[in-house]
């Protein structure tokens, strides 16, 4: 497209704007192509890092996704375990649920901390 647009632009066609904008857009896409293939590098380092392997021995290992088409229907579900899965995985309630358990363990060290800690023994 730019080899174009210049083309164009010696034979008086289009404006250097044009052309200006077209090299943008072209190192603009070499640039996410690049990030891409760090990104592609580093997920690839952390694979390996995982699997406890150098990076080097997953050159040749291909990773299927098929599984994924395989997923159960909806209507293979009973609807019960569906809203009874619902329900209790909502963040807003685990969230809830967790305040609730730290102010109750606040609230028991406020009450043990009422009365004082003595400890009768012999010869103490």
């Amino acid at each position: 497209m730019v080899r174009l647009l210049e083309q164009r632009l010696s034979f008086g066609e289009a404006s250097q704007p044009d052309v200006t904008e077209a090299h943008i857009a072209l190192n603009q896409t070499l640039l996410s192509l690049r990030e891409a293939q760090k990104q592609r590098a580093e997920t690839r380092a952390q694979v390996a890092d995982a699997l406890g392997l150098p990076v080097d021995a997953l050159n040749n290992v291909y990773i299927s996704f098929d599984f994924l088409t395989h997923l159960p229907s909806a209507v293979d579900i009973p609807s019960e375990v569906i809203r009874r899965q619902a329900l209790l995985n909502r963040p807003d309630i685990l969230g809830a649920l967790e305040e609730y358990t730290a102010s109750q363990a606040a609230l028991q060290l406020e009450i043990a901390g009422q009365y004082p800690d003595i400890h009768l023994g012999p010869g103490g």
